[in-house]
């Protein structure tokens, strides 16, 4: 299956209800600020940012399957990526992260997200160990709560 290529910028213009939702997802988490979070659908960054805010002396994994965003991502988070690994992956497929992760966030993006692969949250099978016990996703009409 193909990745979908978004518009990023028009994409940051929309008035899409997961803005409310990362606050609420990034807050679950508790974070104490020196955590390494691994946001997965990170988009344009719009999370990510706010993780960076609440991880003063941590990092951020900013994972996402569209080039584009990526690419808005790295501009609006310009001043701060050394504490952000930048990973174009397939959410439906295994990722190939080795770094450990402390908590994973994802706001819109699992709830979208028909298949999963064993090192995904939530789900079972090798590599599924390497995930950290801690982490949030946003609640939705469709997804429930976390």
């Amino acid at each position: 299956m193909e990745l979908l290529e978004w518009d990023a910028r028009s994409y940051d213009t929309l008035p899409l209800p997961h803005k409310r939702w990362g606050p609420g997802a990034i807050a679950r988490l508790r974070l104490s600020g020196d955590e390494t979070v691994a946001d997965l659908g990170a988009g344009t960054g719009r999370d990510a940012e706010q993780l960076l805010a609440a991880l003063p002396h941590g990092r951020v994994l900013a994972i996402d399957g569209s080039q584009q965003m990526l690419t808005q991502l790295r501009e609006r988070l310009a001043g701060q990526l050394d504490r952000v690994r930048v990973l174009q992956a397939d959410l439906r497929e295994p990722l190939p992260v080795t770094e450990p992760v402390d908590a994973v966030l994802s706001v819109a993006t699992l709830s979208t997200t028909r298949s999963c692969s064993a090192r995904s949250p939530g789900c079972s099978g090798p590599g599924a160990s390497s995930w950290p016990r801690r982490a949030a996703r946003a609640t939705s009409p469709r997804s429930g709560p976390s």
